[in-house]
């Protein structure tokens, strides 16, 4: 298993089996010998060797008794006669006339099927969520010998790209989850520290290195961020809040140097809430004049004012 998937890409070879070199040789010998006996000369066996020659260069162009595989390329052959697939990488090598390569078979040994999101990570707290981001790359493993890539390559061709990569997503998904769950949020802010702790962890590497065994391919998976989500934010920062508002409430209240007195209480209130840049606080003043004639109330001398506007209607039954 790697981190990345961006190592040197090795170039397998080509099994070749003996029955195909085998049966090109025969085809060959045949060919020589019809024609040998076509040519009854002297020279018979110089020109139906030249001719078993000519007949070859012509089934090789034609792509009868070999193929060539594109650099950093594979592809599948398929044989009708037993019902077989093998695969071929890069350079040119033999086939039998009846071999044919199967269709969309070609696969780049580059490919890279990758698959990324954000995930949702409960931590030990059922309160406190973590965001995490998780890149899982696939790609197909011909890093070992040339029988184990051909075996691989034909695992890797014959899965579903889309369904390979929810497997696997589903497998790892798993092993952060769990690994979130026993941890607190302060110890999950570091990606780098829980990636090594989860793909480190014996029983997973057992899990991954199963994966790529069954399907021929190398896993990578990278942790790019881990972070709360918002709702975790705003949890752990209304105490922080609190209590840089109840400090500045105390410095605003306290006597200067010279002994002046601060601010009351309520003006502190709202000086401390018009320093937080996060708080929603609003004052609105309304101000309008009143003129009260009342010369039939000589002895008035006390008016209550309710503003207009102020006096609402009462919930009806």
């Amino acid at each position: 298993m790697s981190t990345t998937n961006t190592g040197e890409i090795p170039i397998p070879k080509t099994v070749t089996p003996v029955e195909v070199s085998g049966g090109n040789m025969v085809m060959l010998g045949a060919v020589w010998v019809i024609l040998y006996l076509l040519f009854p000369s002297a020279l018979g066996w110089f020109w139906s060797a030249f001719t078993s020659l000519l007949i070859l260069a012509a089934t090789v162009g034609a792509d009868l008794t070999a193929v060539e595989g594109v650099d950093y390329h594979g592809f599948l052959l398929f044989n009708p006669l037993n019902k077989t697939r093998r695969a071929i990488f890069p350079g040119l090598h033999q086939k039998l006339p009846w071999e044919t390569m199967e269709e969309g078979s070609q696969e780049s040994l580059r490919q890279v099927v990758a698959s990324e999101g954000p995930e949702n990570f409960p931590t030990n707290d059922p309160a406190e969520n973590m965001v995490a981001k998780l890149t899982i790359h696939k790609r197909m493993d011909v890093s070992g010998t040339p029988e184990q890539a051909a075996a691989n390559f034909i695992r890797f061709h014959s899965i579903d790209k889309d369904s390979l990569t929810k497997v696997v997503r589903k497998e790892i998904l798993k092993m952060f989850s769990t690994y979130y769950a026993q941890n607190e949020m302060e110890d999950l802010l570091n990606p780098h520290v829980i990636q090594d702790a989860v793909l480190n962890d014996p029983a997973n590497r057992e899990i991954i290195e199963g994966m790529e065994k069954r399907w021929g391919i190398s896993i990578g998976v990278i942790l790019e961020t881990s972070e709360p989500d918002k709702d975790t934010k705003d949890m752990k920062r209304t105490p922080a809040r609190a209590e840089a508002m109840r400090t500045a409430m105390r410095k605003l209240m306290a006597k200067d140097k010279d002994g002046n007195a601060g601010l009351d209480v309520e003006k502190a209130r709202r000086g401390a809430l018009s320093l937080d840049e996060t708080a929603e606080f609003r004052e609105e003043f309304t101000s309008f004049e009143v003129k009260v004639d009342a010369p039939d109330l000589k002895n008035l001398h006390d008016v209550n004012i309710i503003p207009p506007g102020t006096l609402g209607k009462r919930g009806e039954k």
